[in-house]
């Protein structure tokens, strides 16, 4: 009996999934919060030259002549001669943000670049947390790996606030982002879910960063003090630091690993929240799926299969372009026009409207073909931005559409992220899924470090195509990325695999087209539409 046939016995998604989720939920809020809040008090903060405190060496008084926010212009009517001078402090402007870190710090002038190593330090600890958490995630456990991370970002978040100086704001954020690599609490919850609620499972996640990104936008509005508005968003964390004590272990990881009285113990609460019986197949307490394999052991067979290798390729492949082109729209909302906060809450809404539609379409067409579909409407719109840089000579009607199209992009490319999470997820065995997960987060988190610096391609080519030029890479990865994921399976209603041999199945074209295949860790049934078929594998597991 495999694990999923106990879940439908128990109730797909019961009144235990449902606690589940609320737990998987509140924590993507949070991130969000994280994450974003450089789009307000990072991307400009208004400031001219403090001429009070300029120093010079001349002893008659100089006639100001010009003052900008970098330097000043001396004018010396007794000697008759200019000098200019740079800034050595500045005047911000309180209308807008009473303090930024780019007020307390001097971020401005030819300290400017150090407001994108800020932005990006939380992206980094990201991408290390990727790196060391993702991968044990398979051999520890999910809730280890979670829990480790939530002392991170609490801990962190919080102490940034007390921030002194660049160096220690820049290390805090980095810690945040180690600490907001929370996918195992998403693996957790496909995991305990049916077939036919994993798409719900996977896809709330993203209307609730949705959800975490508006509440951000609505403190931001009222909260113009940095310091106050990283309490502000860093405080409820400190719930989490009860996961320990209330998040649940991954049944399906337990089982892989052979600790079936825990997982036994997890199904008789599932069985009692539920009002479900326990299932008589389960009254002896036999096998289910009672594996020993270590994760790290699997990746092996992973890396020397040529066709599954290359499905973990073209995976990293596609959260590489979709974290590129999000994280691209994303921190240049600034750059649109018009106001950060009314800007930034759109792309929000359209974001969770993303995320609905692909939860309604998600079931109905597949992983693969929405999939395509995203990439390849993400393309079209770069095209759109393309002509419409090159071609249309008013500024207004090209501005417009520049930012429909970065409206509708957002759209197609956040409701795809959750999409792939599921089809990463689903593609590869329990044994791994940490892993690759995590490979193909990291694969992201590269994508999104270059996308600032794919987004200013435009200042070294001196033209109209020089604007047009981050469109045509944007356009390009999406393309590809969108035609390579043409070869990768369809994991609509699968059963999870649990190990590489669930996976190391080929059937024949006939079989591909007229019959439901499911997996089990010796055989494989087909059901085409006149008849069932029943066919042994044997030890080695190939078809015939």
């Amino acid at each position: 009996m495999v694990f999923d046939d106990v879940i439908k016995e128990l109730g797909e998604f019961g009144p235990y999934q449902r606690r589940l989720m609320v737990l998987v939920l509140f924590p993507q809020i949070l991130f969000a919060l994280q994450q974003m809040v450089p789009v307000f008090i990072l991307s400009e903060h208004s400031h001219r030259c403090n001429y009070d405190n300029r120093t010079t060496n001349l002893s008659n008084t100089p006639d100001v002549q010009s003052l900008s926010t970098c330097d000043v212009i001396l004018h010396y009517n007794e000697t008759n001669t200019t000098q200019t001078e740079a800034c050595s402090s500045w005047t911000y402007d309180t209308t807008q943000l009473t303090s930024s870190p780019i007020s307390d710090f001097d971020l401005v002038c030819e300290d400017k670049i150090l407001r994108t190593h800020a932005s990006m330090a939380f992206l980094g600890g990201n991408l290390a947390g990727a790196l060391v958490l993702g991968f044990v995630g398979d051999t520890f456990g999910r809730k280890p790996v979670v829990c480790f991370s939530i002392i991170f970002l609490v801990f962190s978040s919080i102490a940034c606030m007390w921030s002194n100086n660049f160096y220690m704001y820049v290390i805090m954020r980095f810690l945040s982002g180690s600490g907001s690599n929370i996918a195992s609490m998403k693996i957790i919850a496909i995991e305990m879910v049916g077939p036919s609620w994993r798409a719900l499972a996977g896809i709330s996640t993203e209307i609730a960063f949705c959800v975490g990104e508006v509440i951000l936008c609505g403190l931001a509005y009222y909260i113009r003090d940095w310091r106050y508005l990283q309490l502000a968003i860093s405080a409820p964390g400190v719930i989490l630091l009860l996961y320990w004590f209330v998040l649940p272990e991954s049944t399906r990881w337990l089982l892989s690993r052979g600790r079936t009285e825990e997982a036994y113990e997890t199904i008789r609460k599932m069985a009692k929240v539920n009002k479900k019986p326990m299932p008589k197949h389960l009254d002896a307490k036999p096998p289910i799926n009672q594996k020993s394999h270590v994760g790290f052991k699997e990746i092996a067979p992973l890396l020397r299969s040529r066709k599954h290798f290359i499905r973990w390729l073209i995976n990293m492949v596609l959260w590489f372009v979709l974290a590129t082109s999000y994280y691209g729209l994303t921190f240049n909302v600034g750059k649109l026009g018009g106001n950060v906060y009314l800007n930034f809450l759109i792309f929000a809404v359209v974001e969770s409207v993303g995320a609905i539609v692909t939860l309604y379409l998600n079931n109905r067409f597949g992983r693969k073909l929405l999939n395509s579909l995203a990439l390849f409407l993400t393309c079209l719109l770069s095209v759109v931005s393309l002509l419409a840089s090159m071609y249309v000579e008013d500024e207004n009607t090209r501005r417009w559409i520049l930012i429909s199209s970065a409206t509708l992009g957002r759209m197609s490319v956040s409701g795809d992220f959750a999409n792939v999470f599921i089809f990463t997820s689903e593609m590869f065995p329990t044994s791994i899924r940490s892993f690759a997960v995590a490979t193909a987060n990291i694969s992201g988190m590269i994508g999104a470090t270059v996308a600032p610096y794919i987004a200013d391609l435009g200042r070294l080519v001196d033209s109209r195509f020089g604007a047009a030029l981050p469109y045509v890479v944007f356009g390009a990865l999406a393309m590809v990325a969108g035609v390579m994921s043409l070869v990768l399976p369809e994991t609509l209603h699968k059963k999870l695999p649990e190990d590489m041999n669930d996976i190391k199945i080929s059937v024949t074209d006939h079989s591909k087209r007229l019959a439901i295949i499911k997996l089990s860790d010796s055989k494989i049934t087909a059901e085409p539409r006149t008849q069932f078929t029943m066919v042994n594998l044997g030890s080695k597991g190939r078809s015939p």
